[in-house]
This record gives C-alpha cells, sequence and structure tokens, in this order.
C-alpha cells in the first residue's frame, strides 16, 4: 500500500474544490503534477473522499490518534522481565522477580 505525503494529499483536497468537486478531475491533475505514468498510480476515489471527510472533520488528512491504552516500549528491562515470568500450576501468572 502506496503511503502519501501531506504535500500530495493537500494538492487532491485543493484539486478537488477548485475543479468544481470532481474525483476524475483531481486524480487526473495528481498524475500530470507527479509526473506518474498511469491514472493506476493515484489515490483512489475511495482515498479521497476519505480525505476529504477527515479534512471536514478536523482541519487535517491524517489519521487521528488511536485511542486506548498505549503500547509499551520494547527494552532490555521489559524483555527480560517477561521471560522471568512463570505460569503457576493452577494457570495463574506469577513472577520471579
Amino acid at each position: 500500500m502506496v503511503s502519501y505525503t501531506g504535500e500530495e494529499r493537500a494538492f487532491c483536497i485543493q484539486a478537488f474544490y477548485e475543479n468544481n468537486r470532481s474525483y476524475v478531475s483531481v486524480r487526473r491533475r495528481f498524475r500530470l503534477e507527479f509526473g506518474l505514468r498511469n491514472i493506476r498510480e493515484c489515490p483512489s476515489t475511495n482515498l479521497i473522499k476519505q480525505w476529504l471527510v477527515r479534512f471536514k472533520r478536523t482541519g487535517s488528512t491524517l489519521k487521528s490518534r488511536r485511542k486506548g491504552r498505549a503500547r509499551s516500549v520494547r527494552t532490555t528491562e521489559n524483555i527480560e522481565r517477561v521471560r522471568g515470568e512463570s505460569v503457576c500450576e493452577s494457570g495463574c501468572k506469577k513472577f520471579n522477580a
């Protein structure tokens, strides 16, 4: 899956509003602007629609941060701590630290 830069996303948003809200025109201008050979190399219509919805809702085309618990960092201390864990006979976890 191709990851598009902020400049490319901004270009699509701007081109959408400049070209009477036409997705086909956006894809054609994108191909010409960024020197692509084939229209299939451009962002799909559905992807452009997602960017527009996100832009209208948040003012940015970037994905919002995930909610929930933050992922822990993989450090040597964490790895050693997990290696030190053992499971007792009843199925509960017990630390050997």
